[in-house]
């Protein structure tokens, strides 16, 4: 089956998802059209492939450590092998199993976004790096890796059960709220899935209206050897985001490759030295849940050893306040 014929099958089998009710989505005309997506995959990448494969060493290997376990592998690994779960977008339609959200959504969204994050980490660093464009799809890579990432789960259900879901009267054509239905769509797992992405959304229109008011900077800092470590939750906020308005607006730092930072800040400063690189690193691994990964062993071992000696004499909170007041 071809590309476009699988694209054809997958719109179709979201479109009738989209439009039925919850128990019965039509699933014998679904299963006819889902028969020759037979490609079921189940590596679930919460961290795209092509984002880890910058923080990759000269043979494309990463260096990891295990948080939860409080070890660093001696197995180098390669960045398919990492920031992954088994089904987590995999949707059960009475028995027939589907990783459309992975496999057509996540994938399509991928293509259009790597290639602007490739010239961001391979482009020199100058005006021509920082256009409207790079900016705008830089903004909507960190909406996508923020609400893909697990630790979101919990807010994503919470705004999405607070949500009001409204449907348009075929009749008049006016919108319509149907409580019970509302109810049904809530309490399906492949709905709760699925409305990551109207999620998402909302907070892709936050960003265009809310840094419409001109106060973000952005700036990008490099150095000539690997300096960063990636943690399985990477965008640093000043503070976690609890609003779509907040996710587009507070400050963060996000580290695009293993030699290559950057930030929007309110106010930016002129310099980011190889201590704010390691505070950077000790933030993310704050921050992680479980993993961190690293081009360069030595590099890993000595932001895991820092951040222990912070986190033993409780200075890993001024370390943050360190690095986004520094700049002001």
């Amino acid at each position: 089956m071809s590309e476009s014929e699988k694209k054809e099958r997958y719109y179709f089998i979201l479109q009738r998802l989209l439009n039925s009710t919850p128990g019965n989505p039509g699933l014998e005309e679904i299963k006819k059209h889902a028969k020759r997506l037979s490609e079921l995959s189940s590596r679930h990448h919460f961290i795209p492939q092509y984002f880890v494969e910058g923080f990759c060493g000269s043979d494309g290997l990463l260096s990891v450590y295990n948080k939860a376990e409080d070890r660093i592998s001696t197995r180098r690994i390669p960045p398919k092998s990492i920031f992954f779960e088994d089904g987590r977008h995999t949707i059960d339609l009475d028995g027939l199993k589907l990783s459309m959200i992975e496999d057509f959504l996540f994938k399509d969204i991928d293509s259009r976004l790597a290639p602007y994050l490739r010239q961001m980490r391979q482009k020199p660093i100058d005006d021509s790096l920082l256009t409207t464009d790079n900016q705008v799809n830089l903004s909507v890579f960190m909406i996508d890796l923020f609400w893909r990432n697990p630790r979101t789960d919990t807010v994503a259900q919470d705004l999405f059960q607070r949500a009001q879901l409204h449907w348009t009267d075929e009749i008049n054509g006016l919108p319509l709220q149907d409580i019970e239905r509302e109810a049904a769509y809530k309490s399906d797992p492949i709905y709760q899935k699925l409305a990551r992405f109207g999620i998402q959304a909302q907070s892709m229109k936050h960003m265009t209206d809310d840094q419409e008011k001109g106060h973000t900077h952005s700036k990008f800092w490099e150095f000539k050897k690997a300096m960063f470590v990636l943690g399985d939750f990477p965008i640093v906020f000043s503070k976690f985001p609890e609003t779509h308005a907040e996710l587009a607006t507070l400050d963060r730092f996000l580290p695009v490759c293993s030699t290559r930072i950057y930030a929007e800040q309110e106010l930016i400063g002129t310099s980011f030295l190889k201590k704010d690189a390691l505070i950077m690193n000790i933030l993310q691994i704050m921050q992680a849940k479980k993993f961190v990964v690293a081009a360069d062993e030595n590099l890993l071992r000595q932001s895991v050893s820092t951040y222990k000696a912070m986190k033993e004499d409780e200075s890993l909170f001024a370390a943050k306040k360190y690095l986004f007041s520094r700049i002001r």
